[in-house]
């Protein structure tokens, strides 16, 4: 997400990032409220794929618990990425569309602290 695409907060980028995902054919969920501190903002279902998606601000990373619950995610063989913008949520979309496994996903350069 960038100020200069329109977008000013993580909320109404996650509200992009959820139709983006449903125009795709793809089941979204938001999470406000878990049992578990630091899991994705997102949760979906996509081309029968789990996928856990981070939005951030363009300035935000994720902290240690996030990449923890992301890295979970990997192990049990979901997909799981930090999106930045709705070229990122396009990239895992695809690639989910298209049966990748996680470690064949181009990584976006935001899991570091």
């Amino acid at each position: 997400m960038h100020i200069k695409d329109g977008w000013v907060t993580e909320q109404q980028f996650n509200k992009k990032v959820q139709d983006l995902v449903t125009s795709r054919g793809g089941y979204i969920i938001k999470t406000i409220s878990t049992n578990k501190a630091g899991v994705a903002d997102m949760l979906a279902c996509i081309n029968g794929r789990f996928v856990a998606l981070e939005g951030k601000l363009e300035y935000n990373k994720m902290s240690s618990l996030q990449i923890a619950h992301h890295n979970q995610v990997i192990q049990a063989g979901g997909l799981s990425a930090c999106v930045k913008t709705l070229d990122d949520v396009l990239s895992v979309i695809e690639q989910a569309e298209e049966g990748l496994v996680q470690s064949e996903l181009l990584l976006l350069d935001t899991f570091t602290l």
